[in-house]
């Protein structure tokens, strides 16, 4: 019975993988496949939808101020702005 050497999982992921690199990996991997869907309004996001989301609310955060560090409330139901939130 061979060992398992859990040394390169740990060197990529736990110096490298961040909720951000993870999310940009599956953005390039699965770019215009189906990653949301909200059955309420029959509608569907791809990867690189929630992407395009994300930034375009981080740029008028920023436009409003908001800078590195800020705290941020946010209130939602559970919906596709959530998870671009």
């Amino acid at each position: 019975m061979g060992t398992y050497d859990a040394s390169q999982f740990k060197a990529i992921f736990e110096n490298e993988f961040t909720y951000l690199n993870g999310f940009l990996r599956n953005t390039r991997r699965y770019g215009n496949r189906t990653a949301l869907t909200c059955p309420l309004r029959n509608r569907q996001w791809t990867y690189v939808d929630p992407d395009r989301e994300c930034n375009r609310l981080a740029n008028a955060l920023a436009a409003d101020g908001v800078g590195k560090n800020a705290i941020v409330a946010y209130q939602l139901m559970n919906c596709a702005e959530f998870a671009f939130v």
